[in-house]
């Protein structure tokens, strides 16, 4: 075979490293310590509104404080402080908050690195709809971390994350389709997001779409347009798609 699967076996889905699953409520994270009041000579007007704001119980504004302790903006960087801010709006349901925390919680960053209570409030975020957190909790889905591995979960959530435009979703959610992970196999399902994802610029999904097309591999072959397809991967840095565009070639009539 002159072109192997290799480009779309490389879309896995990354790993973690294990941990047990607890809801998003239990106490690992009430070591992040409690806020700090504000300090007038240290912090600007507009961070001062904000954590008034925030300490009223506007979870929005508790969600752009824990942002601003998170980057330093208009205060000095603090992520334990952040953590605390992101740990008030996740518990009064904001889903961006929910999913940073889970970020962080993965992550160690912060707080106690703990897997498992990440996956709770990336679900918590996910079910809430934001985009990031369907991709952080399919990935875990696939990976099985933590708990048994769950594809057709992985692959419910991608779609949900593909649905809302996200090239990442897109791409590993046609590599799903193509290989039967999670469900049924579909060469045209599989194409349609890896093109969706392609139009967005994804190098991955165009180094996989070419592939396909070169091979015929759930489409109808056309070496033109996978060409075209791989170049465009290889020019933005994909290095197994710059290997099958020199097979490709290789193998084209002189």
């Amino acid at each position: 075979m002159l072109f192997g699967l290799s480009t779309l076996l490389a879309l896995g889905l990354p790993l973690a490293t294990s941990g047990g699953l607890q809801g998003p409520q239990t106490p690992s994270i009430a070591l992040a310590r409690v806020p700090l009041p504000a300090d007038p000579e240290t912090e600007d007007p507009g961070t001062l509104a904000c954590r008034r704001d925030a300490e009223a119980g506007d979870r929005e504004a508790q969600t752009r404080l824990g942002s601003m302790l998170y980057l330093g903006e208009g205060v000095a960087r603090d992520a334990v402080q952040a953590a605390a801010w992101f740990l008030r709006a996740a518990r009064a349901g904001d889903a961006q908050a929910q999913s940073v925390l889970a970020m962080m919680l993965e992550d160690g960053d912060g707080i106690p690195r703990d897997v498992g209570q990440a996956v709770a409030w990336f679900r918590e975020a996910a079910q809430g709809g934001d985009v990031e957190a369907q991709v952080r909790l399919a990935d875990h889905c696939y990976a099985g971390d933590p708990g048994p591995r769950d594809l057709p979960a992985a692959r419910t959530w991608l779609s949900r994350a593909a649905e809302q435009g996200n090239a990442e979703a897109q791409t590993k959610l046609g590599a799903m389709w193509l290989l039967g992970e999670g469900g049924p196999a579909d060469g045209q399902e599989a194409a349609r997001w890896l093109r969706k994802a392609a139009d967005q610029g994804n190098a991955q999904a165009m180094g996989c779409l070419g592939t396909m097309l070169a091979l015929g591999l759930g489409v109808p072959q056309d070496r033109q347009a996978a060409q075209g397809l791989l170049e465009r991967a290889a020019a933005a840095g994909d290095a197994q798609a710059a290997a099958t565009l020199r097979s490709l070639k290789g193998a084209s009539p002189s």
